[in-house]
């Protein structure tokens, strides 16, 4: 136990942002309220998702285990009998609330959530929560636990964006530099933007309540932003993720933390941080591990590796089985890809385009290799895979070593094969293989969705 008193929780996340903010060195981008958040708490600047889609990211988040250990291997239900964050801090002597959705095909009570407060407009959930944390937060004698789930950041985005800002924004290099991605990365500027300015409402409200030496505020996300190459993938542009920690009597203000992380470290953090108990039987089951001695300063072990899957995804009502596995160390990155269809890049992305899809397809439609290999030091962004060049068949062995043992000490059911859809619904791959063993897009269907530009 490392604090003295059970503090109050207040866990906000966010769909789809990543670490998309100003104080990840995104100087571009308007946070001033999450960039206060930071300089108020504790930043970590190498916090690695687990799967780079919402539902078996979050699953890892709550559970602390890796998704496919508790059957979500897409957009499913957890299975019965996963013990979540929200549980176990019920059984620790909490009250845990969750206000608005949690994001997941559970029910709260599956969850672990003794209560939810209901929002039924998604405009008013900041709103909500404050009316919550004023009202009936100030005063309570039980600690509680609120969980807050944004999804100002996922898309549609829409076509509404400050107009001198497409010509003077970063455009990622992994995306194709032109008119059509810069006004579409303006109006993700735009929704972050929204998104910051609801996150203020909530950290003035735990500071005008006389709460904020009590409280214990996170505030992060499940993986990267929904454009091309980012979502969807294991690239650290699907999994890297914004993690700031907020606790003054604890937690050093402006301290910026670059241990290597994953989102499974999470919840056994914050279970030890409040003083919360897991049986030692549970805590073994765990894949996270606590970084509270990190924040106190005490003998901390970092992590070697991180892991990291993908199995199916969805867009558009369509299901897509492009199962991939990656390690993650400090210095270099591994991915094995049991297809060789290529990554699958988000549909609205893609609508930008409209019919017009020569571009993003000759950018991304290259078959996905068995194996990426990518030195993290000197190419950040992952565009040059090095698995097959001979002064890295060392490290290559090693990691894919690493990772075969991983999933076959966490009983990972794709070295078995394909994993079925649990409803037996099909696999409908965006991308169509050709006889020459290239890849075309799937034909365009306006249904698709509702984020075309007009004018292109």
């Amino acid at each position: 136990m490392y604090l003295k008193m059970h503090p109050n929780i207040i866990y906000i996340d966010c769909h789809d942002l990543g670490d998309w903010l100003g104080c990840y060195d995104r100087s571009y981008l308007n946070t001033p309220n999450l960039d206060q958040l930071a300089a108020e708490g504790a930043r970590f600047d190498q916090y690695i998702s687990t799967a780079p889609i919402c539902m078996p990211s979050r699953a890892g988040i709550y559970t602390g285990q890796m998704p496919h250990c508790v059957g979500v291997h897409g957009q499913f239900s957890m299975q019965a009998g996963a013990v979540c964050m929200a549980e176990w801090f019920t059984r620790g002597g909490y009250e845990s609330i969750l206000v608005g959705s949690a994001k997941m095909h559970n029910t709260p009570t599956d969850l672990g959530f003794q209560s939810q407060v209901d929002v039924p407009d998604h405009s008013t959930l900041a709103s909500t929560a404050v009316h919550w944390i004023q009202d009936q937060g100030a005063n309570r004698s039980q600690p509680f636990f609120v969980s807050i789930s944004f999804n100002d950041v996922h898309r549609p985005f829409g076509n509404h964006y400050e107009a001198a800002l497409p010509d003077q924004l970063t455009v990622p290099p992994y995306l194709p530099d032109c008119a059509i991605v810069r006004r579409d990365l303006a109006t993700l500027h735009r929704a972050i933007e929204g998104l910051d300015a609801q996150v203020g409402q909530i950290l003035n409200a735990v500071k005008s309540a006389g709460q904020e030496e009590n409280t214990l505020i996170v505030f992060t996300t499940e993986h990267g932003p929904a454009i091309g190459r980012a979502k969807h993938t294991l690239y650290d542009s699907g999994l890297r993720c914004a993690l700031l920690i907020k606790y003054p009597r604890f937690v050093d203000a402006g301290r910026v933390y670059g241990e290597l992380l994953s989102n499974l470290d999470l919840l056994p953090t914050l279970l030890d941080l409040a003083g919360v108990d897991i049986p030692d039987e549970h805590r073994d089951r765990l894949h996270g591990r606590t970084f509270a001695n990190l924040l106190a300063d005490q003998e901390y072990v970092e992590r070697s590796a991180v892991f990291a899957e993908h199995s199916w995804g969805r867009r558009a009502g369509l299901y897509h089985h492009t199962p991939s596995r990656a390690v993650r160390t400090k210095e270099y990155k591994y991915i094995r890809n049991f297809t060789d269809t290529p990554p699958y890049i988000d549909t609205d992305w893609l609508a930008r385009f409209g019919p017009q899809r020569q571009l993003p397809q000759s950018h991304f439609g290259h078959p996905a290799p068995e194996e990426e290999l990518y030195d993290l030091s000197v190419d950040p962004h992952e565009l040059n895979n090095v698995a097959m060049l001979p002064e890295h068949k060392t490290t290559c062995h090693q990691l894919r070593h690493q990772l075969t043992g991983f999933l076959n000490r966490t009983n990972d059911p794709i070295l078995d094969g394909p994993i079925p859809h649990p409803k037996g619904l099909p696999d409908v791959p965006l991308w169509e293989k050709q006889p020459d063993g290239s890849f075309w897009l799937r034909r365009y269907r306006e249904e698709e969705s509702g984020e075309g530009w007009i004018d292109d």
